[in-house]
């Protein structure tokens, strides 16, 4: 069975993005060190990618 994803990605009322992710969870955890601006720049080139 697979595990849930701990990743959540929510858009905000005025347009800017959160992250959350368990920080024990080893898909992610490479994630724990990174500043809020540098996981701010993956989400918006994520999206731009996707477009």
């Amino acid at each position: 069975m697979k595990k849930k994803d701990s990743l959540k990605i929510n858009q905000n009322k005025d347009g800017s993005y959160t992250a959350e992710w368990d920080k024990q969870d080893p898909e992610w955890s490479w994630m724990n060190n990174l500043t809020s601006k540098e996981v701010q720049t993956i989400i918006e080139k994520a999206i731009q990618f996707d477009k």
